[in-house]
C-alpha cells in the first residue's frame, strides 16, 4: 500500500484555486519549516498533477454520491479503512480514483512521498499557498491558449 493523501472530497471548479487547496485536508503538518526549500520545479509539478486528479476527483465524487446517497465521507487514499466502509461498488470507483492519482503524480515529476511533503506543508505556509496558486494559474492559462 502506498500513502497518499489526496482526498476525495467535494471541491468547486479548479478555476477557484483558493477553495481547491483549501479543500484538501491534511493529515500531517509538522513539516512547515521545509516549506521554503520546496522548488518552483516542484511546485510546477505540484500544481499540474493536481489539476490532472481534479476530472478524476470531480466524477468520482458525484459516482460515490449517487450510489450511498449523500455526500461522499473524506476518503483518504492512505486509510484503508476509509474504503472499507463504502458500498462495494463506491469502495472500486475510489480505489480506481486513489490508483489514478498516483499515477498521475507519478507522471508529474514528482514521488508520492514528494507530493505529500508539499501537502504537509500548505495548511501551515500561506506562501506557498499562494505560489501554488500561481503555478496553477500560468497553468491553466497556459491550456487556454490556441
Amino acid at each position: 500500500m502506498f500513502t497518499f493523501h489526496y482526498y476525495l472530497r467535494k471541491t468547486t471548479r479548479p478555476v477557484l484555486i483558493m477553495s481547491l487547496l483549501t479543500t484538501m485536508v491534511m493529515v500531517s503538518g509538522n513539516a512547515a519549516a521545509q516549506g521554503q526549500n520546496i522548488s518552483n520545479e516542484d511546485i510546477t509539478n505540484f500544481a499540474d498533477a493536481v489539476l490532472q486528479m481534479e476530472p478524476s476527483r470531480q466524477k468520482a465524487y458525484d459516482d460515490i454520491k449517487q450510489i450511498i446517497g449523500a455526500p461522499p465521507p473524506n476518503i483518504p487514499c492512505n486509510d484503508l479503512n476509509s474504503l472499507n466502509n463504502l458500498p462495494e461498488e463506491a469502495r472500486t470507483i475510489a480505489a480506481d480514483y486513489c490508483r489514478i492519482c498516483k499515477e498521475i503524480v507519478e507522471n508529474s515529476g514528482l514521488t508520492v512521498d514528494r507530493f505529500n511533503a508539499i501537502m504537509s506543508n500548505l495548511e501551515a505556509d500561506p506562501n506557498l499557498i499562494k505560489r501554488i496558486q500561481d503555478a496553477m494559474l500560468q497553468l491553466q492559462r497556459q491550456q487556454q491558449k490556441p
